[in-house]
């Protein structure tokens, strides 16, 4: 420590200052303050400055003999006894007993019990660390034998074969599974099950090779092998397995299947949909999804016995004669948006208003032109919406799991919401114009348009080979595709939404605003419990693999909303709750005593509550941990 005085116009101040680093850089702190020259003067001390140079050095001295009081506790020459043939860390995990907590009141120990049968090893309990490794540390099944003695009462399992019956058990109860978690973690967490929330994702395998089908004598397809070279997600070359999900509104997976990489994804929903009406009898929802997911059977299936659907519709599929009809200028009405108390945003309906003229007042904004007060006020609601009624007739054959066929020409009714946002509408007139300037720099170069994407500059350039004459060359010309960027302007602002339901455009806004959360679910899956890549070529590893991540992304989920209710002003995320989860480590200082080497926080303090666990100590007794185990 030194001396740090700070000197101002009319007094000086004096302070104890330590160095210490920060990363890369070296930074001080105040460690004590002694006040001003002032201050000191009237406790009678004429000279400040060697006043505080000498506490200073008499606070020196004092950390220096207490730092050889401790030292001397400590054996500086004593070397490690050697204990194997590789060293290994001699912390242990706690944190994974929270994870087990929700594990076992959700009903799986009792399921395992009852499905699982008399087995030479206990797969409820190697399926429950499992799963609860996963949230600490994601690894192969079977380096989990080689994490057994990082973790505090681990399971005993002796040998691969217990991890690969494990498997294969977890793999023939998996429908079990899901419906024991739906039914019990009703009471665990508010769940909206009013409306679930759709999509599919695929992962894939660490291999370039797919799988054969097995065909009969006739060439038919027996059974379709898993791993198929499909439209990836992440755009590999590797095959892939796809994955459909259901969630409710709060983001919490409940249901999923999986089927071969080529599966066509639209086609995973009904068969899906109708093993949760039969195993989850959840007969009544609202059915939402993207327009990939969309399709006029998905949309009929979900018109059957009182459920509904709200999914997205892409206007630029639309026939053009149907388009003009609906963007017409008429029946357009505003949407006023606030916050609420809890911060988050809603809409209320207002008036009639001009398409054409927001459309309008939304260029003079963007150009930089100034609104008056009225206009300004309009565009801060930011949104109005077209309701549209279409009636659609299509010839369907369709058939779920309770066996309720219907087929031939089938005449659907639903209803268009059509919004524009000014917010939206100037995002992506900017964007496109970045994209126009991005792209004519390129007009001069060889342009590959092999990879064209959405957002590819490359797709609003038009390529052509001409001569003088006009006839076709060799020689490339680029130029900019004019009729491609002004279809993408006329779209500028568009959102729309096809639904069965008979509401207002407040509550459909309301059911697909959470569409997002199954997004990050899949992410939190992939990046957070290694979903993917798949290194077995097995189909019932793949299955149960999935079901271990699918059960860790339940279980943290549950955590996050319990949390969240407890402490809301808390950073209450994926990474805060493993990271407390991984971090809560101990190591055993004398036989049967323990002392931790984690901080507290209000996470820690949140799950000790929302479990009743007392992993919050600074040290424990074997005993004492025994008890909170369940020895």
């Amino acid at each position: 420590m030194h001396l740090m005085t700070k000197n101002t116009k009319n007094n000086s101040y004096y302070y104890a200052v330590e160095s210490f680093r920060d990363g890369k850089k070296t930074s001080t702190r105040i460690v004590k303050s002694f006040g001003s020259g002032a201050q000191l003067a009237a406790q009678g001390i004429d000279d400040p400055k060697r006043y505080c140079t000498e506490r200073i050095a008499e606070m020196n001295a004092s950390l220096k003999d207490n730092r050889k009081t401790v030292e001397s506790e400590f054996d500086f020459s004593t070397t490690l006894k050697e204990e194997g043939d590789y060293s290994r860390s001699k912390a242990i995990n706690l944190g994974w007993k929270f994870a087990a907590d929700y594990f076992d009141r959700l009903g799986l120990p009792e399921l395992f019990r009852e499905k699982a049968g008399r087995e030479k090893y206990d797969v409820g309990a190697i399926t429950r660390f499992v799963v609860a490794s996963r949230m600490i540390a994601p690894c192969s099944k079977i380096r989990i034998l080689s994490a057994l003695e990082n973790y505090y009462d681990a399971p005993e399992i002796r040998d691969k074969n217990a991890i690969y019956r494990a498997i294969e058990k977890v793999d023939a109860i998996s429908d079990d599974i899901q419906a024991c978690v739906y039914r019990n973690m009703k009471d665990m967490a508010s769940l909206d099950t009013s409306a679930l929330i759709v999509d599919c994702t695929n992962s894939f395998f660490e291999t370039p090779l797919q799988d054969d089908d097995v065909v009969d004598q006739e060439g038919n397809v027996i059974e379709k092998g898993l791993r198929k070279y499909g439209a990836s997600k992440e755009h590999r070359p590797n095959p892939i397995v796809q994955i459909a999900l259901f969630a409710d509104l709060n983001g919490v997976p409940i249901s999923y299947s999986i089927d071969s990489g080529n599966t066509n994804e639209q086609k995973m929903v009904i068969p899906l949909e109708g093993r949760m009406i039969r195993d989850f009898n959840k007969h009544s929802f609202i059915y939402c999804s993207d327009g990939g997911l969309g399709s006029f059977e998905n949309r009929f299936f979900n018109t059957l016995q009182n459920r509904n659907y709200v999914v997205t519709q892409s206007l630029k599929k639309t026939p053009d004669d149907e388009l003009k009809l609906i963007l017409a200028d008429k029946n357009w009405n505003m949407i006023g948006q606030y916050e609420t108390k809890d911060g988050k945003k809603t809409y209320h309906e207002g008036t009639a208003v001009s398409l054409e003229e927001f459309r309008k007042i939304c260029d003079r904004k963007y150009e930089g032109k100034e609104l008056t007060e009225e206009e300004r006020k309009l565009l801060e609601k930011d949104r109005i919406y077209k309701k549209y009624p279409i009636t659609i007739t299509r010839k369907v054959d369709i058939m779920n799991l309770l066996a309720q066929k219907s087929s031939g020409t089938v005449e659907m009714e639903e209803t268009l919401f059509v919004t524009f946002s000014a917010k939206y509408y100037l995002y992506q007139r900017s964007l496109l114009d970045r994209q126009v300037g991005r792209a004519e720099e390129l007009l001069g170069k060889d342009v590959d348009k092999k990879k064209k994407g959405p957002n590819d500059v490359t797709r609003l350039i038009a390529t052509t080979a001409v001569t003088s004459q006009g006839e076709v060359a060799d020689t490339k010309v680029n130029s900019m595709d004019e009729k491609k960027i002004e279809e993408e302007r006329r779209f500028h602002g568009f959102y729309a939404l096809a639904t069965s339901l008979d509401t207002d455009v407040l509550e459909i806004l309301r059911i697909n605003g959470n569409r997002w959360r199954i997004e990050e679910i899949f992410r939190i899956m992939k990046n957070s419990f290694d979903l993917r890549p798949f290194f077995s070529w097995k189909e019932t590893s793949v299955n149960a693999h999935v079901l271990f991540v699918f059960l860790a992304t339940q279980i943290y989920r549950l955590m996050e909303l319990g949390l969240k209710k407890k402490l809301p002003d808390a950073k209450v995320n994926v990474n805060t709750i493993l990271e407390t989860l991984k971090n809560i480590d101990v190591i055993e200082t004398h036989p049967g005593l323990y002392k931790s080497i984690y901080t507290g926080s209000k996470i820690l303090t949140g799950l000790t509550e929302l479990t009743g666990l007392p992993l919050n100590r600074e040290s424990y007794r074997k005993k004492d941990l025994d008890r909170m185990f369940g020895k």
